[in-house]
């Protein structure tokens, strides 16, 4: 109830900042287009980070308003068959991860179809990824691991990093919509994954240790024509 009326506050408030903040960043971006342009045809090369700072944070911004709306606006997932592996795929070449930290993907030959929405699914999966990759502060590594359970119903997901881990009191919240204990971002990622993946009639559970990493485990019915 009380996150029902969280998210209720919050997706009144979504509407008022995606009006407010959208024409402006709009500005922001395009102004930095014609910096872009202009610094083409009078190199400087120290104006031009400035510029690439300015449009990837703007880039940042509508993704974070996006995620908002992901989160309120109860979007239901349009349902098909796909190869979840595709959409793993999809999810890690979105992400961009620090030559520090080493990625182990194991993926299976086999094509694990499942029925769901496969934009919500790469969201879901990119969110818990990228939260394993920020967890880590210096070298590092973040697995991957996708195959079919034991009783051959399910697709399972295992995603482990190294990082930091996750204190005790916080495991029930780290779902919770606006919580975070970092400095940078606004608690979204991994609500939108639950979200998501409860949609598809899957589960998600989470095991930590402080210093040594956190593994997530996510499972999701495989499509049956039967």
């Amino acid at each position: 109830l009380i996150t029902s009326e969280r998210l209720a506050v919050l997706g009144r408030l979504t509407g008022s900042i995606s009006h407010e903040l959208r024409n402006p960043l709009a500005i922001i971006d395009s102004s930095a287009y014609c910096l872009n342009k202009t610094f083409k045809d009078i190199p400087n090369p120290k104006a031009m980070i400035y510029v690439e700072r300015i449009k990837k944070q703007v880039v940042r911004s509508i993704a974070i308003i996006q995620s908002m709306f992901d989160l309120t606006q109860s979007k239901y997932p349009q349902k098909a068959p796909f190869d979840l592996i595709d959409s793993v795929k999809d999810a890690i070449r979105d992400i961009e991860i620090p030559k520090s930290i080493y990625l182990m993907r194991y993926l299976p030959d086999e094509k694990l179809i499942i029925s769901g929405d496969k934009e919500m699914i790469r969201i879901s999966i990119k969110n818990i990824v990228h939260n394993a990759v920020q967890s880590i502060k210096d070298d590092g590594v973040v697995t991957i691991h996708v195959k079919r359970s034991k009783e051959k119903e399910n697709a399972e997901i295992i995603i482990k990093d190294t990082g930091c881990g996750i204190p005790p009191e916080n495991l029930e919240k780290i779902f919770e919509p606006l919580f975070s204990t970092r400095t940078i971002g606004i608690g979204f990622g991994l609500s939108i994954s639950r979200q998501v993946i409860v949609m598809h009639q899957g589960t998600i559970d989470v095991e930590s240790e402080i210093e040594k990493g956190t593994k997530f485990k996510i499972t999701i019915p495989l499509f049956s024509d039967t």
